[in-house]
């Protein structure tokens, strides 16, 4: 599988994403390997049904 690292979303006034950012970068890659074993198992019409749920979750930012 190959390894790449995660963009770091600027913050609005520009600076770069606090360490908090990067200490989540392994969960994120997590979510993301698990997301295609489930692709990779399912087929592409569970990546096309998972998608629109998933662009809306990162619309709305992070859970607090």
């Amino acid at each position: 599988m190959m390894r790449v690292a995660p963009a770091a979303s600027p913050s609005a006034d520009g600076a770069a994403a606090p360490a908090s950012a990067a200490a989540s970068a392994p969960l994120r890659g997590k979510a993301a390997e698990l997301l295609a074993v489930v692709v990779r198992q399912q087929g592409a019409a569970a990546y096309a049904e998972f998608l629109p749920q998933l662009m809306s979750g990162a619309a709305a930012g992070p859970l607090q």
